[in-house]
C-alpha cells in the first residue's frame, strides 16, 4: 500500500515531497489509514478534526480518539466544532451539505494559517465510484462524471487509488483502530442508499467492478480534456470580449449541433441557468430579450449576445460641470476642458472630442443619462429635432449600449452632446465665432 501511495502521488503529482500536509480526520477507517500511510512514508502532516455536533457523545468521543491518535504520533492537532443543524437551518442548505461547507471553510483557515500547503482527505476508490452514480442518477454533464478528483484547488485526496476493500484489508493487518460512524449504516442520505444497495447488484454483474470504473473514470477524464479543448477553441472562434462585455457571434454559434452546451460551458460559470441559456438560442425570440443573473445579464442583440456585468450606477444621478479648464475625474470618465479663442483650423473626427461655441454654452453644465423623451438637434440635421430614442435605433444600439451612453446638457437643459455620438447643432462652432469650448472624454 505505501510504494502504490508514493506512485499515486507522484503519477497525479499531488504535492513535492517536502510539502505540509494538513489531514482531515474524522476518526472513521478511511482517514486514519491515510494518517498512517502519510506518516510511515515520513510525509510531513498535521491532524484536523471536525466535530459537527451530530451523534452527541459520540461526536465527542470521535474528538478524543483523533487528539490521542496526533499525540502518540506526536503530530499537530487542531480541532474546531458547530451546532450543524441550526447552521444548515440559517443557511437554508441540508446537514450534509452545511457540514461539508464548514468543514472545507474551516480546514482552508487553518491550512493558511499555520503553513501547511496542502490539506489532504481520506477518499477512496469507492468513494469515487459511488459519486459518478449519485451524479448519473442525479442528472450530470461530462464534468459530473469524473467521481472524486484527485487534486481540487488546495485539496488533494491520496488514498483514492485504493478499494474499501483494501483500505480494510491494511487496517486488519496492523491491527488499527478506529471509530464506526453508525449513519454509515443508515439508508438516510442518498450515498449510503447507493453503497449499501446499487453498489452489491453492479458488482453481481461485474465482480471487478472498482477497477473496471477506475479505468472507466480515467477514460472520462480524458473526454473530458477533449471535450474542454472543443469549448475554448469555439470560444476563441465566436466569443470576443469588448472591455467589460462577451459579444457571442449568435449566427454562428447557431449553426452548431451543440450550441446549448457550448452556451452553458461558456456562461453557467457566471451564473445563468441552463433554461434561460436554451431561451436565448430559441429562433422565435426577439431582439431585446433578456436575461438576468445574479451578477450579470444578458441581452440577445440581433445577431449577437452580449454579456456585461451589472452595473451599480444611479441611472437618476446628475453631476454638474463648472466653467473651468482642466482635467476632471466624472463617472462618464476624465474630461479634459480647454477654453480657445478665435475659431478652430481642424476639426475631429473623434466622436470623443467636441467643439462648442463659448457663447453658445450656460454653465454650470450637467452630465447625466439619457431618459425618455430626450430629444436633440444632431448636428448635420439643419436644426431638426430627433428622439433619443430613434437616434440610438438608427445607430442600431444595444440596450446596453444605451444604458452607457452619457448627455452633456446645458443649464437651460438643453442637450449639448450625447458623448461618444454626436454634438448638437445649436452649438457647433459658427465663422463669427469668437471662443470655443475643446472637451475630450477618455477612459484613462
Amino acid at each position: 500500500m505505501l510504494s502504490r501511495l508514493h506512485d499515486f502521488i507522484r503519477r497525479e503529482s499531488l504535492f513535492a515531497p517536502a510539502d505540509r500536509l494538513l489531514v482531515a480526520v474524522s476518526g472513521g477507517l478511511d482517514s486514519i489509514v491515510l494518517t498512517r500511510l502519510l506518516h510511515e512514508g515520513g510525509y510531513k502532516i498535521g491532524l484536523a478534526h471536525c466535530n459537527f455536533r451530530l451523534r452527541g457523545e459520540e461526536s465527542d468521543a470521535d474528538e478524543v480518539f483523533v487528539r490521542q491518535l496526533a499525540q502518540a504520533l506526536d503530530l499537530p492537532f487542531y480541532s474546531e466544532s458547530w451546532p450543524t443543524q441550526a447552521i444548515a437551518r440559517q443557511r437554508g442548505v441540508g446537514i450534509q451539505v452545511a457540514a461539508r461547507e464548514l468543514r472545507y471553510e474551516w480546514l482552508e483557515i487553518i491550512r493558511q494559517s499555520n503553513g501547511f500547503d496542502w490539506i489532504a482527505t481520506a477518499h477512496q476508490l469507492n468513494d469515487a465510484m459511488e459519486t459518478l452514480l449519485f451524479h448519473l442518477a442525479k442528472g450530470c454533464g461530462i464534468h459530473g462524471i469524473q467521481g472524486i478528483p484527485p487534486k481540487n484547488g488546495r485539496v488533494v485526496r491520496p488514498l483514492l487509488f485504493a478499494t474499501r476493500e483494501e483500505v480494510e484489508q491494511f487496517a486488519a493487518e496492523r491491527r488499527l483502530p478506529y471509530r464506526e460512524d453508525a449513519s454509515n449504516t443508515s439508508d438516510k442520505y442518498d450515498r449510503n442508499r447507493i453503497r449499501r444497495h446499487a453498489v452489491p447488484v453492479f458488482k453481481a454483474i461485474n465482480p471487478a467492478l472498482e477497477r473496471t470504473m477506475q479505468e472507466n473514470l480515467q477514460r472520462f477524464k480524458a473526454a473530458e480534456y477533449l471535450f474542454n479543448e472543443a469549448v475554448d477553441m469555439y470560444k476563441s472562434r465566436w466569443v470576443q470580449a469588448e472591455d467589460r462585455e462577451l459579444r457571442i457571434n449568435l449566427a454562428a454559434l447557431r449553426t452548431h449541433p451543440h450550441a446549448h452546451t457550448l452556451l452553458v460551458e461558456w456562461l453557467s460559470p457566471l451564473g445563468f441557468h441552463p433554461d434561460q441559456l436554451a431561451q436565448a438560442l430559441d429562433n422565435t425570440r426577439q431582439t431585446g430579450a433578456y436575461f438576468d443573473a445574479a451578477g450579470y445579464r444578458l441581452l440577445l442583440d440581433r445577431e449577437a449576445l452580449l454579456v456585461q456585468p451589472h452595473t451599480q450606477q444611479d441611472p437618476t444621478a446628475i453631476y454638474e460641470i463648472k466653467a473651468g479648464e482642466g482635467i476632471y475625474e466624472t463617472p462618464a470618465g476624465l474630461l479634459k476642458m480647454s477654453l480657445h479663442q478665435g475659431a478652430p483650423d481642424s476639426f475631429s473626427a473623434d466622436n470623443n472630442i467636441a467643439l462648442f461655441d463659448a457663447a453658445t454654452l450656460n454653465f454650470p453644465l450637467r452630465l447625466r443619462k439619457w431618459k425618455s423623451g430626450d430629444w436633440f438637434c444632431p448636428i448635420g440635421m439643419h436644426g431638426q429635432r430627433k428622439k433619443l430614442q430613434d437616434f440610438f435605433s438608427d445607430a442600431k444600439l444595444s440596450r446596453f449600449d444605451k444604458e452607457n451612453v452619457w448627455l452633456l446638457e446645458n443649464a437651460g437643459s438643453e442637450i449639448v452632446w450625447v458623448i461618444g455620438y454626436r454634438m448638437d447643432e445649436r452649438f457647433k462652432i459658427h465663422p463669427f465665432t469668437a471662443q470655443y469650448w475643446r472637451f475630450e472624454l477618455s477612459m484613462e
